[in-house]
């Protein structure tokens, strides 16, 4: 759901939870990401609201239909 909502121009919040969130949430984006504790995510949250990051859309590519479909076919490659 992450890349879903950056991809719709929606900041994000998250927590540093294992999976792949730290691995989308980059440069500006890591704004988004809070310690695994409810006051840091709300504070995370509030900061992201009131000061949103810059969503790039050059940054987003690498999720893109035709990027994932291509490293789809890596895999079979190999």
């Amino acid at each position: 759901m992450v890349v879903e909502a950056l991809l719709l121009h929606t900041p994000v919040a998250s927590t540093r939870c294992p999976g792949g969130v730290t691995e989308i949430l980059t440069g500006e984006l890591a704004r988004g990401l809070a310690d695994l504790t409810s006051p840091a995510l709300a504070q995370t949250m509030q900061s992201i609201y009131h000061n949103p990051p810059a969503i790039d859309d050059a940054a987003l590519e690498k999720f893109s239909v035709v990027s994932i479909c291509q490293q789809y076919r890596q895999l079979q490659r190999t």
